[in-house]
C-alpha cells in the first residue's frame, strides 16, 4: 500500500468557495450549501487504485470498512419548543465514473502508526446501493447556554 497522486477537482465551472447561507422565517431554518472543489488523494490498495476524498476544513465518514467520504457539519440555533426535521429541497449532482473510493481505516489512536492498520471493506462495497445514502440528518438537540442548538450532518458526497 503506498499513497501515490494528488488531485484537485472543481465541482462547478470555477472554484470559488461559496459559504453556506442560513435564512430564518416562521420556524424554518433554511440552509444553503454550494460545493466549489475537493481533493483526491490516490490509495494503492492491494495492487488496486482507490482514492480518498477530502474537502478542507471538513470531517469525514470515519467508520472502519465503509467508504472515506467528507460530511460537512453544522450547528443551527431552534426554537425551545420545537421538533426539527430535514427536508432536502433540491440537490444536484456530477457524476464520476470509474473511480474507486477506498474505505476508512476508522479512528486510529495516536499511539498507532496508521500503516500499520490494515484497510478493509465492508460487504456495502459488494452492494448497489449509495452510500451513505441520506444527503442530510439531524443529531439530537443540545442546550448550550441560553440557546437550544442542533447538528445538521450534510453529506454531499455518495458512493
Amino acid at each position: 500500500m503506498a499513497a501515490g497522486t494528488h488531485s484537485l477537482l472543481p465541482v462547478r465551472g470555477d472554484d470559488t468557495a461559496l459559504p453556506p447561507h442560513t435564512d430564518f422565517a416562521d420556524d424554518t431554518v433554511e440552509l444553503s450549501f454550494h460545493l466549489d472543489a475537493f481533493d483526491m488523494h490516490e490509495v494503492i490498495i492491494d495492487g488496486t487504485r482507490y482514492y480518498a476524498i477530502d474537502k478542507e476544513k471538513e470531517s469525514s465518514i470515519h467508520e472502519k470498512g465503509l467508504p472515506e467520504l467528507p460530511k460537512i457539519c453544522r450547528s443551527i440555533i431552534i426554537p425551545d419548543d420545537k421538533k426539527m426535521a430535514v427536508r432536502v429541497i433540491s440537490a444536484a449532482y456530477i457524476e464520476y465514473e470509474d473511480i474507486l473510493i477506498a474505505p476508512s481505516k476508522g479512528f486510529i489512536e495516536r499511539s498507532i502508526d496508521p500503516d500499520d492498520v490494515p484497510y478493509e471493506f465492508a460487504p456495502i462495497y459488494k452492494e448497489d446501493i449509495w452510500f451513505p445514502g441520506e444527503i442530510a440528518t439531524l443529531q439530537e438537540p443540545y442546550i448550550l447556554r441560553d440557546f437550544r442548538g442542533q447538528t445538521v450532518e450534510i453529506y454531499p458526497y455518495q458512493y
